[in-house]
C-alpha cells in the first residue's frame, strides 16, 4: 500500500516511514499546500495512494461521496487528533508503519475508511 499525506501531516513522518521502505509522499514536499479536500482526493486516486489525514469531517463526507457515485479510492486513513498530536511524529511513524506492514497488498484498503489505531 502506498501513502498520500495531506498538508495537516508533517512531512517528517513521510521521510520516517520512507527509511522504513515504504512508498509515501506528504502534501508539504509536493507544493500541494492549499489545494482542496477534493482535488487532494483525486490526487492519491489518480497515484493509487490511500490518503492519511486529520481532517475527518471534510474527508468522511467526500469518502461518503465517492461511495454514492461509485467512485473507487485506494483508502483513507483518517488520524485521530485525540490519541495523535500533529507534532507525534514518532507515534504517528510507528503507527502507520504497523498499518503498511499489516497491509502490504497495494488494494488493501480500496474503498475503505479507516481509524488509524495507536501503537
Amino acid at each position: 500500500m502506498r501513502l498520500s499525506l495531506d498538508e495537516m501531516i508533517s512531512p517528517r513522518v513521510a521521510e520516517g516511514l520512507r527509511r522504513r521502505g515504504y512508498d509515501v509522499v506528504a502534501a508539504a514536499e509536493r507544493e500541494t499546500l492549499g489545494r482542496s479536500d477534493a482535488r487532494q482526493l483525486a490526487e492519491a486516486i489518480q497515484e493509487r495512494r490511500a490518503l492519511v489525514t486529520f481532517d475527518i469531517r471534510d474527508f468522511s463526507v467526500l469518502a461518503k461521496a465517492a461511495a454514492v457515485a461509485g467512485t473507487e479510492h485506494w483508502g483513507i486513513v483518517f488520524v485521530s487528533p485525540a490519541r495523535f498530536s500533529r507534532s507525534s511524529i514518532g507515534g504517528l511513524v510507528s503507527a502507520l508503519d504497523l498499518l503498511l506492514s499489516r497491509n502490504p497488498d497495494p488494494e488493501a484498503m480500496k474503498n475503505q475508511a479507516t481509524f488509524l489505531d495507536s501503537e
